[in-house]
């Protein structure tokens, strides 16, 4: 199984220290409790919460055995939980990327219809080696 990281900025952080990032989890059941708004507990157990506009990394063995020229997506695709109506598309693929050696940087989009969504995060890597894909976990955009 490939491990992942994923690490949350705020915009409060992103703004006044760029660069400074959360430690690299392996799965959403590392995810420490944070105080909120940075994680929630859901009927899915907890899991980190975002902002439109904050800044999140995910880095996975795909994206380190890359190179360069290969393409890569982020997709966050809805992953309802009860009580969340259906948002009238399954995915959005966010544009504001930023890759780094083994990771990949992406803004969460400024998108009404994402507002109290829960999310899970995927990044395909699409290269010579055919097609690999990283699981990030769920998030949930407040």
């Amino acid at each position: 199984m490939r491990k992942i990281a994923a690490a949350i900025t705020g915009l409060t952080m992103a703004g006044f220290m760029p660069g400074l990032a959360a430690p690299a989890l392996a799965s959403n059941a590392d995810i420490p409790a944070i105080a909120p708004p940075y994680s929630v507990d859901t009927s899915m157990g907890t899991i980190p919460a975002v902002i439109p506009g904050d800044h999140i990394a995910v880095a996975c063995a795909a994206l380190d055995s890359s190179k360069m020229g290969n393409d890569v997506r982020v997709v966050l695709r809805f992953a309802p939980e009860a009580g969340e109506p259906a948002a009238g598309f399954e995915a959005v693929i966010p544009t504001d990327e930023e890759r780094m050696h083994g990771s990949i940087r992406f803004r969460v989009p400024k998108m009404q219809s994402l507002v109290n969504r829960t999310m899970r995060l995927k990044v395909y890597v699409l290269g010579n080696q055919g097609a690999q894909t990283c699981d990030g976990g769920l998030v949930k955009i407040v």
